[in-house]
């Protein structure tokens, strides 16, 4: 029984506070309020346009793979190449973007090459665009983080293995321009 009102008190509890969450500060959009926006390439988005954000990170990028554990002379590399079309994308309540983008995968040695749909969520700046890449394909995983920078754009990321026949659980790689 006294577990049967514990569970009960819980569970006005989480709902109380369920609710009170529901509101923001004056002037910010409630949480149930917010679903995200809907946004053209040609919105305007902080100092510049959603498309013009999406496009630092459009491009193909170059960087060693380091399979893990590791594989002895391994001369893996991989070429990523990020395709933004132009679509429209999302505002989130924080004022992010989801950027639906096209990647195109393949490594030098161990076999990989793929292409599909992928995300990238992109920060509001506060000086330099930040964008975080997320992929799922038939063989690997990857997730990438992306820093615009004064030379270009770096690239650091982990790619997570759904293929025994690749040479690792997962692998790293990075590239500076």
């Amino acid at each position: 029984m006294e577990r049967l009102t514990l569970r009960v008190a819980i569970g006005l509890l989480s709902a109380a506070l369920a609710t009170a969450c529901l509101g923001g500060q004056t002037g910010q959009p409630t949480s149930a309020s917010c679903g995200g926006e809907q946004l053209s390439s040609s919105s305007v988005w902080h100092d510049t346009t959603v498309g013009a954000a999406a496009a630092v990170f459009a491009g193909t990028y170059e960087a060693p793979v380091l399979w893990q554990p590791a594989v002895v002379d391994s001369q893996d590399r991989l070429q990523l190449t990020i395709f933004y079309d132009g679509g429209s994308v999302r505002r989130g309540c924080d004022g992010s973007l989801t950027v639906p983008v096209t990647v195109t995968l393949a490594t030098s040695e161990s076999g990989i090459a793929e292409s599909g749909a992928a995300t990238l969520e992109i920060a509001g700046p506060s000086g330099a665009l930040v964008g975080k890449l997320s992929y799922l394909g038939e063989r690997v995983a990857l997730d990438a983080t992306l820093t615009e920078v004064t030379a270009g754009v770096t690239l650091a990321g982990e790619l997570e293995s759904l293929d025994a026949e690749l040479p690792g659980a997962s692998a790293d790689f990075a590239v500076e321009p």
